[in-house]
């Protein structure tokens, strides 16, 4: 997937973005925007002292069936403005600024502001915004991190800067993810997000079908071809050891580690299965990657529960 970031900053011919508009597949714009709300087809990217790009110019630029890039990023001032798109659109051929005529083009993702923001606010949002794009996760987490980062404390939602933040506006799908997090292309294919927990969160990056884990909601990194049979997510270098009853492989996460026992052959609660036993449901999402059996020496025999989900209380 290719990307042209732009660093508007300079000085670029109104040719010079158009052939990265035309030729790339993810177009990023830093620069100065001017909505005009008398007539917003002359809205645009001021290029230059001289030179705009305006959103007509744009449309005129793309002949019938050009490719339109995949996303255009535009970290530029009311670049997201669309006063008026919702009272006739699309049935009017009124252009109503850059976002309509992204997406009159075809463009899937247009990322713009709703606001005038701090150019200097914008250099970090940028690298905050590119950097998970690149490593597998969604545009919706993608927009999520950009804003945050616009914040002094990162950690404080009451912030100032998270009004900037979320004047950062996503017109398109939140769910897609561009590349997994192998590297593999997933714009036009469906790729779920990696169940493993990372503490209380999901890794969430993209699973491509190629990926090993696909059936799993596995990303490569979580992932490992001589898995836990019990689903625990492994870390590089993990140590299994197979279970003494049959060919399953366990980890030191699995409650018979100790015993060698799988979790088919040892229950939650550490007890050697004998007999039957039940796989518990896990109807509160406690283990949702880890299976879990249930034997008749547990509490929650009878209503199938291991301990955490009886209780209601994850360890």
């Amino acid at each position: 997937m290719a990307l042209d970031s732009l660093n508007l900053s300079g000085s670029f011919t109104r040719d010079e973005v158009l052939e990265a508009m035309l030729t790339r597949e993810i177009v990023c714009l830093y620069c100065h925007h001017h909505y005009d709300a008398r007539a917003p087809e002359r809205s645009g990217f001021h290029l230059s002292p001289e030179e705009v790009l305006t959103a007509r110019q744009m449309i005129d630029a793309f002949g019938p069936h050009t490719p339109a890039p995949v996303m255009i990023v535009s970290l530029s001032c009311e670049s997201a403005l669309t006063h008026g798109w919702e009272k006739d659109w699309p049935n009017s051929k009124r252009l109503y600024g850059m976002v309509d005529a992204a997406k009159r083009l075809g463009v899937p993702l247009y990322l713009g502001a709703m606001i005038k923001i701090p150019a200097l606010k914008t250099i970090g949002a940028l690298r905050h915004l590119l950097a998970p794009l690149a490593s597998g996760h969604t545009i919706g987490e993608v927009v999520r991190r950009a804003r945050v980062s616009l914040r002094e404390d990162r950690q404080n939602p009451t912030d100032g800067a998270t009004a900037i933040g979320l004047a950062l506006t996503l017109y398109g799908d939140p769910s897609i993810a561009l590349v997994s997090g192998s590297g593999r292309r997933t714009a036009e294919v469906h790729a779920p997000a990696c169940e493993a927990r990372l503490g209380q969160d999901a890794c969430g990056k993209a699973v491509a079908p190629e990926d090993p884990g696909f059936a799993l909601r596995l990303c490569p990194e979580h992932h490992s071809p001589e898995g836990c049979s019990a689903g625990h997510p492994l870390a590089p270098g993990t140590p299994l050891k197979p279970c003494r009853k049959c060919d399953n492989k366990l980890c030191p996460e699995c409650s018979g580690w100790g015993q060698q026992l799988c979790w088919e052959h040892c229950c939650f609660g550490k007890h050697e299965i004998v007999g039957k036993s039940y796989v518990c449901p896990d109807p509160h999402q406690f283990h949702p990657n880890e299976k879990r059996s249930v034997c008749s020496e547990d509490p929650g025999w009878i209503r199938h529960l291991c301990r955490d989900c009886l209780s209601g209380n994850s360890r």
